[in-house]
């Protein structure tokens, strides 16, 4: 469908068009990015495997030394997941901690899909707030400060602790 196509070009122009913005200093480090849209998780699929609990996934990057690839599941309405990976390769050439890439990640990678015609152009809202991830900050299960900035990297994976990192990371990153 044509309309969810020009959701996805908007939003892989105004990503890294507003993260560059916030980094200037590393402006010109800028992969070309090779975008390929399938129309729905059966297409997708043909050529990607699913995740670890059978489930389609939204899309994937492939980072390379002189491209990126992006693989989208254009019949998916959010897609918050791959355009996470997605900031996470444009912060490549800065040295972060790992609760600031992944705040980060999670900040712009958080797009509201609702576009508003502003005259003839689009606005795009980043940093779109993350129900799920307030709904756990404010859970007893937090992490310990110290914790959360000693964390040298992070692995995602599916548990209780990973999600809490992600939330916590991305409420500092949001505040």
């Amino acid at each position: 469908d044509r309309k969810r196509l020009r959701e996805i070009a908007v939003d892989l122009e105004e990503i890294p068009r507003q993260f560059f913005e916030m980094f200037p200093k590393e402006a010109d480090y800028r992969l070309q990015t090779t975008v390929v849209a399938f129309r729905n998780d059966k297409n997708l699929m043909l050529f990607y495997e699913p995740d670890a609990r059978g489930k389609p996934k939204v899309g994937y990057i492939h980072t390379g030394q002189d491209r990126n690839y992006m693989a989208v599941n254009g019949g998916q309405k959010r897609r918050r997941s791959v355009y996470h990976d997605y900031v996470h390769s444009l912060m490549e050439p800065y040295n972060l901690p790992a609760w600031l890439r992944e705040g980060l990640a999670e900040y712009y990678g958080s797009v509201q899909n609702e576009r508003y015609l502003v005259g003839d152009y689009r606005t795009v809202v980043i940093g779109f707030p993350i129900y799920d991830h307030g709904r756990l900050v404010r859970n007893p299960l937090v992490l310990p400060i110290s914790e959360l900035f000693g964390a040298r990297e992070y692995a995602h994976s599916e548990n209780i602790k990973t999600d809490v990192f992600l939330a916590e990371s991305w409420a500092l990153v949001h505040m």
